[in-house]
């Protein structure tokens, strides 16, 4: 589902997604209150345009979250870094942040080699749909 408004607006998409994504969290707590805060939208001002194709997702939050939790672009960054990811970024306010693969095999692999690097993290390889 899309979100929009201050998570009031749920609208259903109909995507074709990858099988596959591995999702990550540094274990910080980045604050949707403090997010969005930073974000400094005027009561009613809207994002960007929506984006159909997946492999452009975006989210909106991304540069506050990373402002409030500088590690949340660590996170994309490595998650980016491993063969077989076809897209990365972060899931809600943060800090949670995915990567979606076009088999859990490659999931997998993209989940242990980031663990392995990050011990500390919170690292998992899930199926889509």
């Amino acid at each position: 589902s899309r979100m929009q408004g201050i998570g009031e607006i749920l609208t259903p998409l109909v995507l074709k997604l990858p099988k596959a994504a591995i999702l990550v969290n540094p274990l910080l707590p980045s604050p949707t209150a403090q997010v969005f805060e930073v974000l400094g939208l005027e009561p009613g001002q809207n994002f960007g345009k929506p984006i159909e194709n997946f492999s452009s997702w975006r989210n909106d939050l991304s540069c506050a979250a990373i402002k409030c939790v500088p590690q949340i672009a660590t996170v994309i960054a490595a998650i980016k870094s491993r063969p077989n990811i076809l897209n990365a970024g972060m899931s809600g306010s943060g800090a949670t942040c995915f990567g979606v693969c076009e088999s859990m095999r490659d999931a997998e692999v993209a989940a242990v080699s980031i663990k392995n690097q990050h011990p500390n993290w919170w690292v998992v390889a899930t199926t889509l749909g």
